[in-house]
């Protein structure tokens, strides 16, 4: 139950819960304006060192409301392998997509929508996501009276040209009163 817990998380991955898939779900907890990732819809962060968790695949979801769709840290080990393909955000407060320390990332075909009226809102945002991530045919965007300061940002990721990342051909449309250069 979503309503009456201090976390509101409806899946949590920890202590090396590798291998998993989420395949035409529904996953949805309730409308709420906070920040914290205690409300994230789907949540994995490492609780120790070698704990990470790797190839996680979520594919045709709805992921609704939350503070985050997905809230995914990982800063030991760097896991590995996050696919996310073909799913709808909707009215995530903050930050839809958050991926941190990982490699090999996936983030392509997906429908990104949101209403809030936070000003720091993200669609996606990836912190040290090295290697090969590939960031495609992504439609992000805010409904109308909707706020988002950054529609795709990426910091400290680093690629090489034999295991390069790819941006392509994602659309971005966002409302807010931040601004980046």
């Amino acid at each position: 139950n979503t309503t009456t817990s201090s976390y509101r998380r409806v899946i949590e991955l920890i202590n090396n819960a590798d291998n998993n898939q989420f395949l035409n779900c529904i996953i949805s907890s309730t409308t709420i304006a906070n920040t914290s990732n205690a409300y994230a819809v789907i949540y994995s962060a490492e609780t120790g060192v070698g704990d990470e968790c790797d190839n996680l695949t979520i594919t045709n979801c709805e992921i609704n409301n939350g503070s985050y769709g997905i809230y995914f840290y990982q800063p030991t080990a760097h896991a590995q392998g996050i696919d996310i393909q073909n799913n709808t955000f909707l009215n995530q407060y903050y930050h839809i997509i958050e991926i941190e320390d990982h490699q090999k990332v996936i983030i392509s075909g997906n429908t990104l929508k949101t209403n809030t009226t936070y000003n720091n809102a993200y669609g996606l945002y990836l912190n040290d996501c090295d290697g090969q991530h590939q960031i495609t045919g992504n439609f992000i965007y805010t409904t109308a009276g909707g706020k988002m300061s950054q529609g795709i940002y990426l910091t400290g990721s680093t690629s090489t040209v034999s295991n390069n990342g790819t941006i392509a051909n994602n659309m971005v449309r966002v409302n807010g009163s931040s601004s980046t250069s």
